[in-house]
């Protein structure tokens, strides 16, 4: 749940406010939106996927909750493309997309 960054200028990293919840296979969904970082799906420390769309401000260093996925997904692609946010995900075995609006509410497939 630890989260740091990383600052070019000093060649430093520091510590900011930790994720709500502990979360691994992040790494291919995460991506910045407006200054801010978003994280999409997961998998929980029982390695259960998730719905979680969060959202990191640094200006404030705070994670806010966004609307979460259809269903629970980890290890998925997820980025902005021409101001929307399009996730795919591998759910039993099909894969799944999913398009939104860049405010993360309410994606359809």
């Amino acid at each position: 749940s630890s989260v740091h960054v990383y600052d070019p200028a000093t060649d430093s990293w520091a510590a900011v406010a930790d994720l709500p919840r502990p979360l691994g296979h992040i790494s291919h969904d995460a991506f910045a939106r407006d200054d801010r970082i978003v994280l999409v799906g997961g998998l929980t420390l029982e390695r259960q996927a998730v719905d979680d769309v969060i959202e990191f401000d640094p200006q404030t260093n705070t994670w806010a909750e966004l609307s979460p996925l259809p269903a629970p997904a980890y290890s998925s692609q997820a980025q902005m493309v021409d101001g929307r946010v399009v996730v795919i995900a591998a759910l039993d075995g099909a894969m799944q997309t999913w398009i939104d609006s860049a405010n993360c509410a309410a994606l359809a497939p």
